[in-house]
């Protein structure tokens, strides 16, 4: 800038040139870039005294008698070092929420057997009563037939699938009516149960007698009425 207009008296006017100079030294200032963008130092080595210089590369250069050296502000990755030792185990963390169901496993190998239960005590399971010719004067469950096999001889079975009769417990006496007709009285007499023979017949036998009356001889097969309990598991 240059100023006029000096007093009277003076010697002659002289120019003045401040502003142009601070400016020029602000843009230096402030494009300077060091390092440069891709983080790199660049320096000039005087190769008498040693002297390092950085220079802003490269709007800078090395002068004559320097040499031009760089380097980076990050080095390169080192290798990898040692694994430390393992810290303390952390604290337990909170139990998560429950996860889905699995699938079905396959199915396992089949167990021992197991020790036999106890024996179920026999239960009532039907009453007869039998009329001496075979027929049938009450029976309870229905379902129960006897047949006539001739003189003092029975076979009680049962019509059609249910309970088998070899496996029950029977209870076996002489009805107080007579063998033949008469009166009701009381006949002396016996009356056996015996389970089937190989001839395939179903169900038990029964076979009644009338005593003689005389000591050590044989009983006589008489047809005679008879009452039935049968106790089945």
């Amino acid at each position: 800038m240059e100023f006029e207009g000096s007093p009277r008296g003076r010697g002659p006017r002289r120019p003045v040139i401040v502003a142009g100079v601070c400016v020029a030294v602000a843009a230096a200032w402030v494009y300077a870039t060091i390092p440069d963008s891709t983080g790199t130092f660049h320096a000039c080595y005087k190769l008498g005294s040693g002297e390092l210089r950085v220079i802003d590369f490269p709007a800078e250069a090395c002068r004559p008698d320097e040499a031009y050296i760089q380097w980076n502000k990050v080095g390169p990755t080192g290798p990898a070092g040692p694994r430390g030792p393992a810290g303390p185990a952390g604290p337990m963390g909170a139990t998560g929420k429950q996860g889905p169901a699995g699938p079905i496993g396959p199915e396992g190998p089949a167990g021992p057997p197991g020790p036999p239960g106890p024996e179920a005590s026999p239960r009532l399971w039907a009453i007869l009563s039998v009329r001496a010719d075979g027929t049938l004067r009450r029976a309870s469950p229905a379902g129960l037939s006897v047949y006539y096999l001739g003189t003092g001889r029975y076979n009680v079975a049962l019509d059609g699938p249910g309970v088998a009769l070899e496996t029950c417990v029977v209870n076996a006496t002489l009805s107080t009516t007579a063998p033949t007709g008469g009166s009701g009285r009381s006949v002396p007499g016996e009356i056996n149960v015996s389970t089937p023979d190989d001839s395939g017949t179903a169900g038990f036998f029964v076979f009644t007698y009338s005593s003689s009356g005389a000591f050590g001889l044989p009983s006589i097969p008489t047809d005679h009425g008879f009452d039935l309990a049968l106790f089945c598991p």
